[in-house]
């Protein structure tokens, strides 16, 4: 019983480090961010600090983003994968990531044609997306 407890936390946590090894390397987040502050705070100023974002374009990118997403799954399962837990993790990892990627380009084609507005954190990913390195 412990032993599938122990699985099942680390399963989690491989979870946690598969998506956040994703969110870097598509500039989602950096290193140094961290969370020096609270979450919102951090949204609020990211928000008042950018343009608005072009949903067409981010659109576009956050598709194209969902399907790279996928790349390499297999040469990582390999080096990184030897369980089939951590193979689990990570097919589950880039599934969510994939997901999230295509509601924020479904919600930014809805904004684009004018039907439906982003809100300031769907504005912030567009943001990031469409410029990693920052302003």
């Amino acid at each position: 019983m412990l032993k599938h407890k122990l699985i099942g936390i680390g399963r989690t946590i491989l979870s946690c480090i598969v998506v956040g090894f994703i969110a870097l390397g598509f500039g989602f987040a950096t290193p140094q961010q961290g969370m020096a502050a609270p979450l919102p705070t951090l949204i609020a100023d990211a928000a008042d600090a950018i343009p608005e974002p072009n949903p067409a374009e981010g659109a576009k990118k956050a598709e194209k983003a969902s399907e790279k997403i996928y790349d390499g799954l297999e040469e990582t399962k390999q080096n990184i994968g030897k369980t089939e837990p951590r193979k689990d993790a990570m097919d589950y990892a880039r599934g969510h990531a994939s997901k999230r990627l295509e509601i924020l380009a479904d919600k930014a084609e809805a904004a684009a044609r004018g039907e439906d507005s982003l809100s300031e954190v769907d504005k912030v990913n567009i943001d990031l997306m469409l410029n990693p390195q920052g302003r």
